[in-house]
């Protein structure tokens, strides 16, 4: 009976951390949109899981949104909550390469004067380095994504 139960455990743990890596390369694949309903969906899946995936994936979400909003006192508070969520997964679990993408993507993307870039060249060295270990869809994504990244030069045959 412990045998059984076991295996269904790390079944269930199994397909919801696929759940969770299907969700970040949506949301990865989507942090370029100009489509605040497509961002605002992004946004409601996230809400409903709540593992460290997701946390992360709602932080950079929600300063990517800040890009939308139209009252500057709204925009800084909506990124800074996004940073909030964010940092503290990077800080529960700074090995965590996709993390680390997120925050890369935000960082080169948001204006030099939230001084939201002091871990650019850190975080593109780290994914530079964990790249093979990352799925084949978030490797072509980051392939994609580093033909205009400043700091984050991969090769396709990587």
């Amino acid at each position: 009976m412990r045998v059984i139960l076991s295996c269904f455990l790390f079944i269930i743990i199994g397909l919801k951390s696929d759940e969770d890596m299907k969700l970040f390369a949506r949301v990865v694949e989507n942090l370029s949109t100009t489509d605040i309903v497509v961002l605002n969906k992004l946004i409601d899946e996230v809400r409903i899981s709540n593992t460290s995936i997701s946390r992360a994936c709602h932080g950079t979400l929600l300063m990517k949104k800040a890009d939308f909003v139209k009252r500057p006192s709204e925009k800084l508070s909506l990124f800074k909550e996004g940073r909030k969520l964010l940092e503290t997964e990077i800080k529960k679990d700074s090995a965590n390469v996709n993390f680390r993408i997120l925050r890369l993507i935000i960082q080169e993307n948001c204006p030099v004067f939230l001084k939201y870039n002091t871990n650019l060249d850190d975080d593109a060295v780290f994914v530079q380095r964990n790249f093979d270990k990352l799925s084949n869809k978030i490797r072509d994504l980051l392939i994609t994504y580093s033909k205009n990244s400043k700091h984050l030069k991969l090769k396709e045959s990587e």
